[in-house]
């Protein structure tokens, strides 16, 4: 079909009702159905003849194409209403589905719209949304949101305007008007009155119209998060993919174990330094204007797709066949004929599940922050990401928690956090278990436990690049380039990336962070992993070095170590930090009654730490950060039980008291009687 033709046509047969003003006619008189009958309707069965169907389905079709219309929920509305009432415009749009109001004026809408001047589309309100609604607020509040708008705007050379929510028939010559406001001046003063919109006049209409509108009105799907429950975005990333044209690679590519998207482009997408660049070359490749879906694909897969993200194959738009996840990087094979770029996928479960609605048309989409989807297709198809957390029921919880006195959901939680950012910090004060609980979460995410896949190491003020990473050391006639530690460990992830992979460094905040991680403070982040990143090292020129998203850090800091310096801001963002706090628990009480240890002796140790940490946390030189910990007492064995004790108390909880208070002989004494009674 001729897209723009079609749109002339449209366009020619609202100049037809606005010249001989059937639209100031009122509805279902005389005079209005003779004018229809006599200078509309003609047309308009003319177009249907020659289409297929009639103009008002020809603009819902063109909104088809937009990605998402079902996993959004979204409801698809055209208007004409030609034959009641003669209207000098028809548009279609997207809204979101509300059982509870009127969807379409309660809504954001996405819509295109042809009248007697020519072509717009873009972003509107329902007429029924007020300046306090979630949506105008959240923009107004949203910094991501704001810059997802602005960059939309600069990029499809989108108008701003401001005229009335709810009307569609937005006037071409706005500029005349002085309705255009100024971006980023008014996000803050956004209201319902604001209007996204590209608009062409007849003439104007460009000859690749269609594939603009859908790629425009696509950008601005994510505004839909602010009034869905599509906001979550996993840390795993999803995607719909076709084996070939209807599948008929799949069952090759499952046996084999990869993916493969071609499109016969003949060289290596890593050449090229971004997605604009690889289409403003596209033409070079034969590749012409109205087919940028195709490049776009080409770019998502070489640089957007991690390892461990899973994969979902379709077949067409209504069966989905089997998911796998991913466990390479792109791979450019210049030999191959067929498959020149790859992935290799560890492809899981093969089936077919029908599907509800209908799938994009696309040969790779994206669905990640569509998690109600998402969580659909994990709960339809049995999907368990490698990378995922065990639930607990995947692993003995009650085993692993074996001595530790934290409750299972807390551990869970560390877990969880662990697997998103790939790098926590546990931070205390001495005795509350760091380093134990450091190994526990180890233990618990590795289906198979091995402490081949654990390093630990401790900073120290000495520690350098050279031992943590890479540096020259020297031998018996010179000096060598030797790796350190978490080359190592990187390099042996890398060779293995269906298992985890631990680093525990423990006293991080001893070491100067900045100097030690050097280059790589960036690619430790959990977005900047995998081999798109890839670097070059300080002492290797001409070596790459990428850290694997199977890699993770671990880090132990002592909050009541007075010697040493904040955590400087550029590797805090890069950790999530994890507060843990002494546990003279029912787990504690617990543990030490196994031991052996009456339940007077046991509530006496609790009741004497509970009263000094309280101390201890309201003195306002210290607080809770000096806490005394727990451990200290669970290293009875059997025997003596009072002298056990008493050297705990004399040998290792005093001298802490001595050292809070070294400059108050008097707290001292009485905070050390507290201990002795």
């Amino acid at each position: 079909m001729n897209v723009k033709e079609a749109i002339s046509e449209i366009v020619n047969i609202n100049r037809v009702i606005v010249d001989n003003e059937l639209d100031k006619l009122l509805p279902r008189t005389k005079e209005m159905q003779e004018g229809y009958n006599l200078k509309v309707k003609p047309l308009l069965e003319k177009f249907k003849k020659k289409y297929g169907f009639s103009e008002r389905t020809f603009i819902k079709e063109i909104l088809l194409k937009c990605d998402y219309l079902d996993i959004y929920n979204l409801t698809l509305k055209s208007f004409g209403n030609w034959g009641q009432k003669i209207n000098s415009y028809i548009w279609a749009s997207f809204y979101i589905n509300n059982e509870n109001q009127r969807p379409a004026s309660h809504s954001i809408q996405l819509y295109v719209l042809i009248d007697h001047l020519g072509l717009k589309f873009g972003f509107d309100y329902g007429d029924k949304i007020q300046n306090n609604n979630e949506l105008v607020k959240t923009i107004q509040s949203d910094d991501a949101l704001q810059k997802l708008i602005l960059n939309n705007i600069q990029k499809n050379n989108l108008e701003v305007i401001k005229l009335k929510a709810g009307s569609p028939n937005i006037i071409y010559d706005h500029k005349i008007d002085n309705n255009i406001i100024k971006v980023k001046d008014d996000f803050k003063n956004w209201s319902n009155d604001i209007h996204i919109i590209k608009s062409y006049l007849a003439k104007e209409v460009p000859k690749n119209v269609e594939e603009e509108i859908v790629l425009t009105l696509n950008s601005f799907m994510p505004l839909y998060k602010s009034q869905t429950s599509y906001s979550k975005v996993e840390d795993v990333g999803y995607w719909l993919y076709s084996a070939g044209a209807n599948a008929k690679d799949w069952d090759n590519q499952f046996k084999n174990g990869f993916m493969s998207i071609d499109y016969n482009f003949p060289d290596d997408l890593n050449d090229f330094n971004s997605k604009d660049d690889l289409i403003d070359s596209s033409e070079d490749y034969g590749y012409e204007e109205g087919n940028m879906n195709t490049i776009r694909a080409l770019w998502d897969f070489s640089n957007d797709i991690n390892i461990g993200d899973v994969v979902i194959s379709k077949k067409g738009r209504s069966k989905y066949l089997g998911y796998g996840v991913v466990t390479s990087d792109y791979i450019f094979d210049e030999k191959e004929v067929d498959y020149k770029h790859k992935r290799e996928v560890k492809w899981i479960k093969k089936g077919e599940w029908e599907v509800e609605g209908k799938l994009p048309v696309k040969t790779l989409t994206n669905i990640t922050q569509y998690s109600d989807y998402v969580e659909k297709l994990k709960n339809k198809l049995g999907i368990v990401p490698k990378n995922e957390t065990p639930s607990a029921t995947e692993f003995d919880v009650d085993k692993i928690l074996e001595n530790v006195f934290i409750t299972n959901n807390d551990f869970q939680n560390i877990v969880d956090i662990l697997t998103t950012k790939k790098n926590i910090i546990l931070q205390g004060s001495a005795g509350v278990g760091k380093t134990f609980i450091a190994k526990k979460i180890a233990q618990a995410l590795q289906e198979d436990y091995s402490e081949e896949n654990i390093e630990m190491i401790q900073f120290h003020q000495s520690y350098s690049y050279e031992d943590f990473i890479q540096g020259y050391r020297p031998n018996k006639d010179s000096f060598e380039l030797k790796n350190g530690i978490f080359y190592e460990v990187c390099e042996r992830a890398k060779k293995d990336t269906s298992v985890p992979y631990f680093l525990i460094i423990d006293e991080i905040n001893r070491g100067n962070l900045s100097k030690i991680f050097g280059e790589l403070m960036m690619l430790i982040e959990a977005d900047k992993r995998g081999e798109k990143n890839k670097i070059k090292l300080a002492y290797s020129s001409n070596e790459y070095f990428f850290i694997p998203d199977n890699l993770y850090i671990i880090g132990t800091m002592n909050t009541a170590d007075r010697s040493l310096t904040i955590v400087d801001y550029a590797l805090r963002r890069r950790f999530a930090f994890i507060k843990m706090r002494p546990k003279f628990n029912e787990q504690f009480h617990a543990f030490l009654s196994k031991k052996g240890l009456s339940k007077e002796i046991i509530s006496s140790i609790t009741n004497k730490m509970t009263t000094l940490n309280d101390i201890i946390n309201s003195d306002e030189s210290l607080g809770d950060g000096f806490e005394i910990g727990h451990s200290y007492f669970c290293s009875y064995k059997s025997g003596e039980h009072n002298k056990w004790l008493s050297n705990v108390f004399k040998y290792e909880i005093i001298p802490l008291i001595e050292e809070y208070w070294f400059d108050d002989k008097q707290l001292v004494e009485e905070y050390t009687s507290i201990i002795e009674s």
